[in-house]
């Protein structure tokens, strides 16, 4: 039995704060690599505190060796652990290796914790019992400094450039983690405790330390500002926790009072059953998530419905009116703001004209700031930033330098809370953002909302721009091209221009083309299981990449379908051999599928997989629509085959015709598969499927695209 010896209370309540610590910096933020590595250090922490807390209490001195040898092999991970958060806030994939060796070196001297070489024996001193350094120890206070130095040299490196860049924001950041280690070194000074001299080991109060400062640098100071943020995440939590032990507490019920009990009695059924109820963790925090979000927190589950709305909306803008007036809406139907405003770059006054602003009660004041200069603070300093956020940036007020005061004083004048910039390559404007109604600071999650906002804005700033220059025939023609071969291949964006140039449109012509239509297969699905930002993302991360490979293979994109793609090949300016180019264009899309879910593994996300389908045939193409609204098309037989052709491709699959085959069989690997009655159409069609190149090993089979 143990008994309390108060001695222990130092260790163990470092042991609780660091532990919650790690937990709050988790739940702020809990996809930050950064946020994960801070959890995983103040996990370390708490372990190797709660172990010496325990053989602090120990009756007797084998009970308190066992434990110091438990404690150990948290202590010798703490080198790692460091240096695994240092890399992930610097950023340093190039240092990996080291990481590596530090992996390895922690995990031979936790093996060797467990014998007499690195703690001998324990000894009673007036605060209870505490190990002795055995003849590896020195070796191990050495490899901790070599690291830990290391570590502060990295730091400091990082921290003097972001001064001379001038971003303020993050070298005050970095300034304080270099100050948590530094203050973390100190613990070292323990060693002398280990040696036999009788002196209360004071290295609880440095790891104390370290926590508390990174946990404040890592959050920027939420912990003391964002109590309504922080109380829906501790909320959401510890409900879902709540939620999970009631169910554990159920099963253990039924496997004492049934016959599962038998079952669990075994090593397999008890792994079984702990699989089964990891796998149902996830499904619990999302349903105790959205039910709390609607019962309790409105703003951020009404947020949720309103940004697939949002987006569409500000996409189908047609004019700057209407994209200003819609972006200002957003602004405030997404976050009950108390006054907003767009700024957007103009590009004959060389400066950023306020298009849109709302709630402000004085409009003369505002009058002398409806037009700012590049040289301005905050147009300054949102082209190097991500953001400015008030609530940030004045918290430092007292050792910034006078540029930085400037943006202070420019932000106040403005009455700004937020400032988001609009950027693609250089800043095209950004978004002024009041103060919410409900009074509650920004946080990271508006920040994604904000930003996949900003992506969409880009989008349809640009569009707009690209309209404005055909429908004026700005004599910069290659300005127009240089917009034009974004969406289509420098040839077709040429004959676009020489069109335009000769006042001369498309009023309908019959070609043949080629006909490309690609689609993700359970896309629904995928996206009722995520956050409608992180769709958003790697659906145009996606998209990007395959509009790339359509338009280097000669092909244009006729519309977006959703998640799908329909590629042209032929028109509107003609393509020799266009069933070669499309056959390539879509084992190409395959494997750049295959090479996008390794990194999508990575990320921890779901491999995506695609089916292709390839027609050909007579078209007509032209400008179709109402006068109000006309967009270029192809319109035609083999478009609807290629949609039916689609539905029926299996995942990872390239379907096409015998039209195709007999054009590229000399090229390209096919395999003939039993015909299809397709609707509308009197006999069964031919159908193929595209495996690869021929005389290439290194695409082969496209089916394998998806996963491996």
């Amino acid at each position: 039995m143990l008994t309390i010896n108060l001695f222990s209370l130092l260790p163990f309540m470092s042991a609780l704060i660091i532990l919650g610590l790690g937990i709050y910096v988790l739940t702020i933020n809990h996809r930050s690599p950064i946020h994960k590595s801070l959890t995983v250090f103040c996990l370390n922490l708490s372990f190797w505190l709660l172990s010496f807390t325990i053989m602090y209490n120990a009756p007797d001195a084998a009970v308190a060796y066992r434990w110091a040898r438990v404690g150990f092999s948290a202590v010798a991970f703490i080198p790692f652990a460091g240096f695994l958060f240092i890399l992930k806030l610097l950023k340093k994939r190039d240092k990996n290796w080291i990481l590596l060796s530090t992996c390895i070196a922690s995990a031979a001297f936790a093996a060797f914790g467990q014998t007499d070489l690195l703690y001998s024996h324990v000894r009673r001193f007036f605060w209870g019992y505490y190990p002795m350094a055995g003849v590896l120890y020195p070796l191990f206070i050495i490899y901790c400094s070599c690291i830990w130095v290391y570590g502060l040299v990295l730091l400091y490196k990082h921290m003097t450039q972001l001064k001379m860049n001038r971003d303020f924001l993050l070298y005050n950041q970095t300034k304080y983690i270099f100050f948590a280690f530094c203050g973390g070194a100190v613990g070292a000074v323990d060693a002398v405790a280990k040696s036999g001299l009788p002196m209360y080991p004071f290295s609880y109060i440095c790891a104390l330390y370290w926590a508390i400062i990174a946990s404040v640098s890592i959050t920027r100071l939420r912990i003391l500002t964002d109590f309504s943020f922080l109380s829906r995440r501790i909320l959401i939590v510890s409900v879902a926790l709540a939620t999970i032990a009631i169910l554990a507490g159920g099963a253990y019920t039924l496997s004492i009072h049934t016959p599962l009990g038998s079952l669990l009695s075994n090593e397999w059924g008890l792994t079984i059953f702990s699989v089964a109820g990891g796998l149902c963790i996830p499904p619990i925090f999302r349903t105790v998530k959205e039910r709390l979000d609607e019962k309790f927190f409105q703003e951020y589950h009404e947020r949720k419905e309103k940004l697939i709305s949002i987006e569409q909306e500000i996409l189908s803008s047609r004019n700057l009116d209407e994209f200003n007036r819609v972006v200002l809406e957003s602004l405030f139907s997404a976050f009950n703001i108390t006054h907003g405003a767009v700024f957007i770059w103009d590009e004959k006054e060389k400066v950023y004209m306020m298009t849109a602003a709302s709630g402000w009660s004085s409009d003369r004041r505002m009058q002398h700031l409806m037009r700012l200069s590049d040289k301005h603070p905050i147009p300054a300093s949102l082209s190097q930033l991500n953001l400015i956020d008030f609530n940030d940036i004045r918290r430092d007020v007292q050792s910034i330098s006078g540029s930085y005061r400037d943006l202070i004083l420019s932000m106040l004048e403005l009455d700004a809370a937020l400032c988001m910039p609009i950027r693609n390559g250089r800043l095209l404007g950004f978004l002024v953002l009041g103060n919410k109604e409900s009074g509650i600071p920004y946080a990271s999650e508006d920040y994604r909302t904000l930003h996949t906002l900003t992506r969409h804005i880009v989008r349809v700033l640009e569009s707009l721009d690209l309209l404005a220059v055909w429908q004026n025939k700005v004599a910069e023609g290659n300005l127009l091209n240089r917009q034009l071969q974004k969406y289509l291949s420098p040839t077709v964006a040429d004959e676009i221009l020489r069109r335009v140039n000769h006042a001369q449109t498309w009023k309908g012509d019959r070609r043949h083309v080629s006909i490309l239509i690609t689609d993700i297969r359970g896309f629904s699905s995928i996206s009722v299981n995520n956050d409608p930002e992180d769709v958003v993302q790697w659906l145009n991360e996606y998209l990007t990449e395959m509009v790339e490979i359509a338009i280097s293979n000669g092909g244009t994109v006729d519309k977006f379908m959703g998640d799908g793609i329909l590629v042209v090949f032929g028109a509107p300016v003609p393509l020799e051999n266009h069933e070669y180019n499309a056959s390539k264009c879509a084992l190409e899309m395959m494997e750049a599928v295959r090479k996008s879910n390794k990194r999508r593994l990575d990320r921890g996300l779901v491999p995506l997989e695609i089916g292709i389908a390839l027609t050909a045939g007579d078209v007509i193409s032209g400008n179709i629509g109402s006068d109000k609204r006309m967009e270029y098309t192809v319109i035609g037989d083999p478009v609807n085959l290629a949609a039916r052709l689609q539905s029926l491709a299996a995942s990872n699959q390239i379907l096409t015709t015998r039209r195709v085959a007999d054009k590229v069989a000399d090229k390209i690997n096919l395999n003939k598969i039993s015909p299809v009655t397709i609707r509308g159409k009197m006999e069964k069609v031919e159908l193929y499927e595209i495996t690869g190149f021929k005389g290439l090993n290194a695409v082969t089979e496209v089916r394998a695209a998806g996963i491996t």
